[in-house]
């Protein structure tokens, strides 16, 4: 399996994460352009986060899960 494919395989183990132990009112969005992607954390009043662990989307995403667990942004 190459890097490319684990790192597939953990986004979508990622984004299952999510969906499973977001905090209630909490969103987790994946922006998605050309050549470049980003993830943002919104909180129940509607405060957003940017969220930029510096590492693959997959790292992205559970850095937001866990600020959100965590009760606040980055």
């Amino acid at each position: 399996m190459t890097p490319v494919d684990r790192e597939h395989l953990a986004i979508g183990r990622a984004i299952e994460r999510a969906a499973e132990t977001l905090p209630e009112g909490w969103e987790v969005f994946v922006n998605i352009e050309r050549d470049a992607g980003w993830v943002v954390l919104c909180d129940p009043d509607g405060n957003v986060f940017s969220v930029d662990s510096g590492g693959h989307f997959s790292e992205q995403i559970n850095s937001a899960v866990d600020a959100a667990r965590a009760g606040g942004g980055e």
